[in-house]
């Protein structure tokens, strides 16, 4: 590996460390990944959720534009094992074959979504129906 592609990956490296870092301990009570398919969004969300489950009280909810989306989010944070990840999707939904006995899952926005610590997945159209 040439040195320039070392220091782009490690300088990637830092960019991803300090969005993790501004995202989950900074003071703004949201933080949003808007950037082209492929650029990282994805990879970004795993990243802190994995480091968002090391601070024993730290509750997370990943929102996503599209149900496909929550979907492949769940799927690929179900590989981490974490204590507490549940999906709240719409009332009409249906859980994808994959998901099926995989994740604790409600239709529409269960009370108990806002209790404890964790991480819960969800679409922004689910979000804002309760707001």
């Amino acid at each position: 590996m040439s040195a320039l592609l070392q220091a782009r990956l490690d300088q990637a490296d830092r960019v991803i460390d300090e969005a993790i870092e501004r995202s989950l301990f900074g003071t703004d009570p949201i933080s949003i990944a808007k950037s082209p398919p492929g650029a990282g969004k994805t990879f970004l969300v795993e990243c802190a959720a994995a480091v968002a489950v090391g601070a024993p009280a730290m509750r997370v909810v990943i929102v996503t534009p599209g149900v496909s989306q929550l979907y492949d989010v769940a799927e690929r944070l179900l590989e981490y094992r974490l204590p507490r990840l549940e999906l709240a999707h719409a009332k009409h939904r249906v859980l994808p074959p994959a998901l099926v006995g995989r994740i604790t899952s409600s239709n529409g926005w269960a009370a108990n979504l806002n209790i404890g610590p964790g991480i819960v997945v969800t679409n922004v159209h689910l979000l804002a129906s309760y707001l």
